[in-house]
């Protein structure tokens, strides 16, 4: 009977240590859930507070957003991401997609180079998207995110930093819709950046 007694807590502690340990992965990502949102509220600020933002800045820049996956315009490029960022925080959703998924397309075509820098911007709009509740979005252009910053393979500190934290963003958002698998899996994988 006490070998029985000692086996079932052996099995127990087995089976409860590997659920804990999950856990505590997962409670991780949680807790920089303040840190993305903070990140979210200091840029949103700051954008707002611009005079030339969104279809101002847009008109002032040498090459129109359809036009940049051709081209060699470095510059309008990151202005682009700027005017993407404006047009979320303005509550313009449509055109931010428009524009995301057009710098997207032109970050892989045209700049290799760039993909932190549209990485970056994907990572804001990521970001942007979850505090509003549009998980589908956040989702969808975290992974963009992740893509790029992935592909560049940059080991800037800030890089890497925008890198973990959209993992940890799609851990707790996958852990808000109930996906434990998936939560755990993007959870571990930002914990294994390097900063």
């Amino acid at each position: 009977m006490k070998r029985l007694v000692v086996t079932l807590l052996v099995v127990l502690i087995g089976v409860a240590l590997p659920s804990y340990a999950e856990d505590a992965v997962v409670s991780e990502a949680k807790e920089q859930e303040m840190v993305f949102k903070v990140a979210h509220d200091e840029l949103k600020k700051t954008r707002l507070a611009k005079a030339g933002r969104g279809d101002a800045l847009a008109d002032m820049l040498v090459t129109p957003i359809e036009k940049l996956a051709g081209s060699n315009d470095q510059s309008s490029l990151q202005n682009w991401g700027n005017v993407c960022l404006d047009h979320l925080y303005d509550g313009n959703k449509e055109e931010a997609i428009r524009i995301a998924d057009l710098l997207d397309g032109a970050a892989t075509k045209s700049f290799p180079k760039s993909q932190t820098s549209v990485g970056q911007v994907l990572y804001y709009f990521a970001i942007g998207c979850y505090m509003e509740g549009d998980l589908k979005n956040a989702e969808k252009y975290g992974l963009k995110s992740i893509e790029k910053y992935v592909a560049a393979g940059s080991k800037q500190r800030v890089d890497q930093s925008n890198l973990q934290l959209c993992y940890y963003m799609l851990a707790v958002l996958y852990d808000k819709q109930g996906n434990n698998e998936k939560a755990l899996e993007y959870a571990k994988k930002g914990q294994e950046v390097v900063l």
